[in-house]
Parts: structure tokens; C-alpha cells; sequence
């Protein structure tokens, strides 16, 4: 095994920043595997599925089958009402509130 005491030595930025890279670039790969059409997709939109991805992890993601359906077909405000009838929704408004408002209209929240 291998370890580090975190609580008494921490990480330096340039560590937490290569972890975060090296998290992300997973979370890429496995979209890419899982629903290649993802990269079709506006930034604004991509960033909302990776980040979903990023924190429930994508197989979670993945079950989300209507929603991704109606994101594949470009179907952003259906796709966003869909995802304000989730668990994840009923969990979470205020952040779920603010991914169906960047999938309705590809904007960044203002």
C-alpha cells in the first residue's frame, strides 16, 4: 500500500490541480464510451453532463435514460422539464434548478 497524511502535510496546488485533471479526463472517457453524441453538444450542455458525471458519477448519469434521450435529440426544454421531475431535483433544487436552466437555454447562469 501507499500512503500520505493529508492532515499533516496536505497537497500542494500543483497535486490537486493534476488530481482534478486526471478526474475529469475520467469522467470524459467514460461519456465518451457511454453516449459519444455528448460531444455534438454546446459547451454549455457538455459541461452539464460532465459535471453531473463528475459528482453522482456516470453510471448513475446513465440511468437518467429520458433525459439523455431527449438531450440527444436537441429536445433541451423537454429534457429540462424531465430533469426537474427527478429524485435528483427533489434532492437538490437549487443546483438542479440552475443545470435545466443552462440545458433549456445553452447559457451559463447569470
Amino acid at each position: 500500500g501507499i500512503g500520505h497524511n493529508l492532515t499533516a502535510n496536505g497537497l500542494p496546488d500543483e497535486i490537486i490541480d493534476a488530481l482534478y485533471r486526471y478526474d475529469v479526463a475520467q469522467v470524459e472517457a467514460q461519456l465518451d464510451a457511454a453516449i459519444p453524441w455528448w460531444r455534438k453538444l454546446d459547451d454549455v450542455r457538455q459541461r452539464v453532463l460532465a459535471g453531473m458525471a463528475f459528482n453522482m458519477g456516470a453510471p448513475t448519469l446513465l440511468t437518467f435514460r429520458d433525459f439523455l434521450n431527449l438531450m440527444a435529440a436537441g429536445s433541451f426544454t423537454a429534457a429540462a422539464q424531465d430533469l426537474r421531475e427527478t429524485k435528483l431535483y427533489r434532492q437538490l433544487p437549487s443546483r438542479t434548478e440552475r443545470l435545466a436552466r443552462m440545458v433549456e437555454t445553452g447559457a451559463d447562469p447569470t
